[in-house]
Formats: C-alpha cells, sequence, structure tokens
C-alpha cells in the first residue's frame, strides 16, 4: 500500500460538507469550544502574575481560578474530542493521479494554561496516511500574545524589543519574526542554497492578510530517534548564524526529523532576531544546551555541537555576503519571492 506524502500532492480542497471552504475557516470552528478557557488563563495572567501585586494576594487568585481552570479545561477537552466526528473533509490529488479523501481532526494535547487557540490540525486518510495543515499567523502586538512575548523576550534580555522591522535594528535590539515572514523568507534561502533546512518542507495553500496556511508531512520528533549530532548541529548553527534565537516558546518536542534526516523546527511562531554577540553566544547557547540535556547528548557531543555551530555560523555569514535575515523579509506576504514556487509540486525537492 502506497504511502501518500505531501510532496505527491498535486492539489488539496476543503469542504463543510459538500460546500467548499478556506483551512483557516475549519481553525476556527475547531478551537472555539477552548475561548472560555483561553480567556480565563488571560485573566489569570493579568491578575494572578501581575508585576505589582502582592504574593498573598497571588495565592488568593490562584484558589479562584483553579476551580474555574478545572472546569472549563474539561469542558474544553470533551468539546474538541467531540470534533474528532465533524462534517469537514480534505480532498487531494496527488501527481500520480491518484486522489484521498481525509478527515480532519483536531489537536487534542493541548496545555490547560493555553493562551493561545492551536494552530494545526490533521488529515487523515482510510490507509492512516497523515498530514498537518499549519495556519502561520501574526500576532498583534495590541493583543494579549503580543504583549506577553515582549515581556518574556525583555524580562529575559532586557533589550529592546520590535514587532515591526523598523528602517535599522542596533546590535542590542530584538525584532520578533510573524512566523509567516519568516517561513517565506526561510524557504527564499533555502531555495537559493543559501541555507540548510530548519522547518519543514511545505506546500503553500493560501494567504490572506497577516496569515497563510500551509501544508506538510507528520514528522517523527528527534528526541524519538536515533542522535544525529551533524545534523543537530547544522539546525543550531544556522539558527544562530541567521541571528535567529527560540527565547519564547523553546522545547524539545518542536524539534522533528524530515526525509532527509534533517532536523527541523515545527513550530517557529515566536523567534526573534539580534545580532547581539553575547545573545547569541551565551543566553541563547545556554538555554538550548539546557534543551540538549533532555536528549541523550554527552558532555563531549555537546562541546562538538558548539564548536560545529561556530563553524557553521562564519559559513553563513559569508555566503549571505553581508546581509541579513531582515533583509529577505518580504514586505508583505503576496510580495515574497518564494510565493509560486511554493505553490507548485516542485515545492519539495529542494532540501
Amino acid at each position: 500500500m502506497e504511502c501518500k506524502r505531501a510532496e505527491q500532492l498535486r492539489e488539496l480542497h476543503f469542504y463543510r460538507g459538500d460546500q467548499e471552504i478556506n483551512p483557516g475557516e475549519i481553525v476556527q470552528e475547531l478551537y472555539s469550544p477552548l475561548k472560555p478557557l483561553i480567556d480565563l488563563n488571560i485573566k489569570r495572567h493579568e491578575i494572578v502574575k501581575g508585576a505589582n501585586k502582592e504574593q498573598r494576594d497571588r495565592k488568593s487568585g490562584e484558589s479562584i481560578f483553579k476551580g474555574l481552570l478545572e472546569k472549563y479545561s474539561n469542558e474544553s477537552r470533551v468539546a474538541v474530542g467531540d470534533y474528532k466526528d465533524n462534517d469537514f473533509s480534505a480532498r487531494a490529488h496527488f501527481n500520480d493521479g491518484s486522489k484521498s479523501e481525509f478527515r480532519v481532526l483536531p489537536r487534542t494535547n493541548f496545555s490547560d494554561y493555553s493562551l493561545k487557540t492551536p494552530n494545526i490540525f490533521f488529515l487523515r486518510d482510510e490507509n492512516d496516511n497523515q498530514l498537518v495543515l499549519r495556519e502561520a499567523r501574526k500576532y498583534d502586538f495590541e493583543g494579549y500574545m503580543g504583549k506577553f512575548v515582549l515581556k518574556q523576550l525583555q524580562d529575559t534580555h532586557r533589550r529592546k524589543v520590535h514587532f515591526e522591522v523598523p528602517e535599522s535594528v542596533k546590535r542590542n535590539e530584538m525584532v520578533v519574526i510573524p512566523e509567516p515572514k519568516l517561513v517565506l523568507a526561510l524557504e527564499q534561502l533555502n531555495e537559493e542554497e543559501t541555507i540548510k533546512r530548519i522547518t519543514p518542507r511545505m506546500r503553500l495553500l493560501g494567504i490572506e492578510d497577516d496569515k497563510l496556511w500551509y501544508v506538510r508531512n507528520f514528522l517523527p520528533p528527534l528526541r524519538d530517534t536515533s542522535m544525529d549530532i551533524e545534523k543537530l548541529t547544522t539546525y543550531v548553527g544556522t539558527l544562530h548564524g541567521l541571528g535567529l534565537i527560540d527565547a519564547v516558546d523553546s522545547q524539545v518536542a518542536h524539534y522533528c526529523i524530515n526525509q532527509k534526516g534533517r532536523v527541523v523546527n515545527i513550530d517557529p511562531d515566536f523567534l526573534a532576531y539580534t545580532s547581539h554577540y553575547n545573545t547569541l553566544h551565551n543566553l541563547d547557547w545556554n538555554d538550548f544546551r539546557k534543551r540538549l540535556d533532555e536528549m541523550v547528548v554527552t558532555k563531549s557531543q555537546v562541546e562538538e555541537i558548539k564548536q560545529g555551530r561556530k563553524k557553521q555560523m562564519r559559513s553563513l555569514h559569508e555566503r549571505m555576503g553581508g546581509k541579513t535575515l531582515l533583509d529577505h523579509l518580504p514586505e508583505k506576504l503576496s510580495e515574497s519571492s518564494a510565493i509560486d514556487f511554493l505553490k507548485t509540486e516542485n515545492a519539495f525537492i529542494s532540501d
């Protein structure tokens, strides 16, 4: 039985019953039951985690929210779980002329302390072939997630943080890169063979304002595979060589292995750019080093990764020719040179 993979995909259409819809509508409806839980968590953060609150107030607030959290968490899990039997579907056409119909399944392993709705759902056909649909979002600086990311970065690094790319970025400043612009820039650099891949190969399905939707293969987690030190070194060397840090939502669970054995980050929604030496070579490296502790990596291998990472960074700086990642970010998503490439069946050839 042939395994259907995203690289074989020619067309993909989504439906509610017989009516064709866009994947953004599915994301919104699948996770609408989480809204009370998310609203509660935002309120909890604002009240309990407030910087000026006395410790006794925090403990009192925690006890108040604990009962509500259990109530909303249970209700949300039941409601999202009910969406396993929904009337959404996806119909795929593959390059070999075959067709498949996929069920739409929600993500159900969300945290009780979520501050945002999940932005992926799963596609599974009758033969258990599975693909992943992802909605890449730009979070509003004035919204709660924007403020949360800003506070996390400022508390950790004590630096000025931009949510829009300014005309010039000082060495001690940071820029939060919205995932839609980031993945398009990375795809452009990958197509030009300037970088090794650090995000999954993708097939672009659509763009709307500050969001884009793409489909990728379901990939095995790095920690569930045999460790390849060279591939892990390439990942972190490319990441830091581009001036990127994963300081807000860094998790080993986000590292997966693609079809070529490369380490890729499947959840790049809160990466930030900086050219500050100490941030890249000390602070973020030390954070990455802690994540290595969750995997079977020896002290000598850690040193090997550290030294190899520096070589990767120097080599990448030469290939960038004096430009930075910021120079490759599209002003508008629709203006990215990667779009036409990513909408064709050739989008999965380059690695």
